[in-house]
């Protein structure tokens, strides 16, 4: 299942946003994926992390574990990724330990160094390789909303084009 609604913080009662914080306390993982960051519980029951979905968004997947210990539960998983796991991790963040804060804080400076879809967020002045200024004339925005080096795009291409004829 997928949340179609943006997260809205400021809908949420001050009730909701300790609960979340206190079950991500225990059961949360905040952690990169990818070129992205995410947040996540697990739960054998399925109402904890179905209440993270209907609050916060994001997915809530099965998980069937097949052909290991018996010993084993299936499971539930809640997660959230980018954006909606940025706002989720700042909601929650005076709320945390001190070791969650410090892992939150660590992903959350990762995805700010990003370029990409987070590239205002960032304040990169060049582009990944570090060989030319972003501009608009030199920024290309692909279908996915992912903004990249128009010249090192070219030179790939063309590097490309000599390896396959």
């Amino acid at each position: 299942m997928r949340a179609d609604n943006p997260l809205k913080l400021n809908d949420l009662r001050i009730e909701d946003l300790y609960w979340i914080a206190g079950f991500l306390e225990g059961e949360g993982t905040f952690c990169r994926c990818g070129g992205t960051i995410q947040i996540s519980a697990s739960q054998v029951q399925k109402e904890p992390v179905e209440k993270l979905y209907k609050l916060l968004g994001g997915f809530l997947a099965h998980i069937e574990r097949k052909n290991v210990s018996p010993k084993w539960n299936n499971y539930w998983r809640w997660g959230a990724y980018g954006e909606t796991a940025e706002l989720c991790m700042k909601a929650i963040f005076s709320l945390m330990s001190t070791k969650r804060k410090n892992k939150i804080s660590e992903v959350l400076s990762w995805y700010a160094s990003r370029p990409g879809r987070n590239f205002a967020k960032s304040g990169r002045k060049t582009c990944r390789k570090s060989l030319h200024q972003w501009n608009d004339a030199n920024t290309y925005v692909d279908s996915r909303g992912m903004k990249t080096c128009r010249l090192c795009r070219e030179i790939a291409y063309q590097n490309r084009r000599l390896i396959f004829n």
